[in-house]
C-alpha cells in the first residue's frame, strides 16, 4: 500500500544482512527497505593498497535520498576515484576521501545536464513532429 510522497504505508521490513572477512577486518552491515519503493542505499567494502604498500579498507554507505541512481554510481565508482587522487597518492586519506566525493559530485552533476539536454532535445523533437503533423493537416483540408 502507497502513501503520500512515494513512500509505502507498510514498510518492507526484510533484512538483507551480509558478512565478510580477510586478513585485515571482519564485518557486517544489514540493509532494509523500509517505507521506501525500493531500496535506494548502496555501500562498499574493499581492499585498498596503499601507496606505502600496506592494505587498508574502505567501509562506505551511500544514502540514496529519494532515488537508488546516485547510490549505486557512488558505490560502483567511489574506489578507483579515491585511489586515482593526488591525496591518496601522498598518503593523505582522509583529504583523498573528501577529494572523491567531490569527483562524485562532479560526475553526477554532468550526468544530470546531460539527462537535462536529452530531455529538451527529446521535447523539441516532439513539437517539430507536432507543427509536422498539423501541416500534413493543413494541407489534406
Amino acid at each position: 500500500m502507497k502513501g503520500g510522497m512515494g513512500i509505502l504505508m507498510k514498510p518492507v521490513t526484510e533484512k538483507n544482512p551480509e558478512d565478510n572477512e580477510n586478513e585485515l577486518a571482519r564485518w557486517g552491515l544489514c540493509s532494509m527497505q523500509g517505507h521506501r519503493r525500493s531500496q535506494e542505499d548502496a555501500h562498499l567494502t574493499v581492499e585498498v593498497k596503499q601507496e606505502d604498500g600496506n592494505l587498508g579498507m574502505l567501509f562506505c554507505v551511500f544514502d540514496g535520498h529519494g532515488g537508488n541512481q546516485v547510490s549505486k554510481f557512488a558505490a560502483k565508482n567511489f574506489n578507483d576515484m579515491y585511489v586515482g587522487t593526488k591525496e591518496f597518492k601522498e598518503g593523505q586519506y582522509g583529504e583523498a576521501l573528501k577529494e572523491a566525493f567531490n569527483l562524485i559530485d562532479a560526475e553526477v552533476k554532468k550526468e544530470e545536464k546531460k539527462a537535462e539536454k536529452a530531455e529538451a532535445h527529446k521535447a523539441e523533437v516532439k513539437k517539430e513532429n507536432k507543427k509536422a503533423e498539423e501541416k500534413k493537416e493543413e494541407k489534406k483540408d
